[in-house]
């Protein structure tokens, strides 16, 4: 190849090197444009992961608070239940203790002074059973005494249970409120706990929310680091691909350059070589004149065969 060929073919890739350059250098920029941005998510990310964490303990704990709050309601409307069934159970018994008292009065009619009746009933019955026992009746009186005595102690027994039916009423009476005031003491700690429970319940969406809503930014810039690395893969692909040929392309330049360089070496060495045989021929020429000559004339004359090396 002619020199100048040589360096048109150098120059030519040369300007191709240069627009690979060029492209190479864009290619590198957007792949470190993007690889910077996914740099700046993957921060961002560790920083939401991290709260995510915090949150989702939050959430822990105050779902645990929640169902132990309805865990406590649940036992407070259970205790609330039976002492209710407690009340009903009493309360039907109070009625039917009133309805036996209301009875006993009737059949007892106007002798309803109990204490007095009783002691005096008491000391009738004492009475008419020493004179049964101590006096000689007659047969008919006997009958009577014993009859009488019969009646009182039927009356007596009649009274005694009046008494203790009133008793038995005035101890469910307290029971009954004894056991409002605790249903009222339930409601209120039922109405507190109610309230905590829907105010934890509350929070608890609310963090869920703020959960859900860290989540989907999450979500959101894993598929945008995703796709700023895809983006970053490809342009260092491409830019890989034009390095190997800008490698490829100074490779066959320095090559050129060598293959020319060595031309114009030897081109320079085939015009001192004509230059040295001209020379060599004038002094040839001299030679043959006997003309004297120096030892470089000898040598020269030599080194072109022109006269005969010894």
């Amino acid at each position: 190849m002619a020199p100048n060929g040589y360096v048109e073919a150098i120059n030519k890739l040369k300007q191709e090197l240069l627009k690979l350059q060029e492209q190479a250098y864009a290619e590198r920029s957007l792949r470190d444009e993007y690889n910077t941005k996914v740099r700046l998510i993957v921060s961002e990310l560790k920083e939401l992961n991290q709260n995510a964490k915090k949150i989702r303990e939050e959430v822990r704990e105050m779902r645990e608070k929640k169902n132990a709050l309805l865990e406590e309601l649940r036992k407070l409307r259970e205790k609330r239940r039976k002492l209710r069934e407690m009340k009903s159970e009493l309360i039907a018994r109070r009625r039917n203790i009133i309805s036996e008292i209301k009875k006993i009065r009737e059949r007892l009619g106007a002798k309803r002074r109990k204490k007095l009746q009783k002691d005096l009933i008491k000391e009738e019955i004492e009475r008419l059973e020493w004179e049964y026992q101590t006096r000689s009746l007659p047969l008919e009186v006997e009958q009577q005494y014993v009859d009488r005595i019969n009646q009182l102690e039927l009356l007596l027994a009649k009274l005694e249970t009046l008494e203790s039916r009133e008793n038995e009423l005035e101890e469910i009476r307290n029971k009954i409120e004894e056991i409002n005031t605790r249903l009222n003491e339930l409601k209120e700690k039922i109405e507190e706990v109610f309230n905590n429970y829907k105010d934890v319940k509350e929070k608890l969406n609310e963090k869920r929310e703020i959960l859900n809503d860290v989540l989907k930014r999450i979500e959101e810039l894993e598929n945008e680091k995703n796709n700023h690395k895809s983006k970053a893969d490809e342009h260092h692909k491409k830019y890989i691909e034009l390095a190997t040929k800008i490698k490829d392309i100074k490779d066959e330049i320095s090559r050129l350059a060598f293959l020319a360089k060595a031309e114009q070496l030897a081109k320079l060495v085939e015009e001192r070589k004509r230059k040295l045989r001209s020379k060599a021929e004038e002094v040839y020429e001299k030679y043959k004149r006997g003309e004297k000559l120096t030892l470089e004339e000898f040598k020269l004359l030599m080194e072109f065969d022109f006269i005969e090396k010894k």
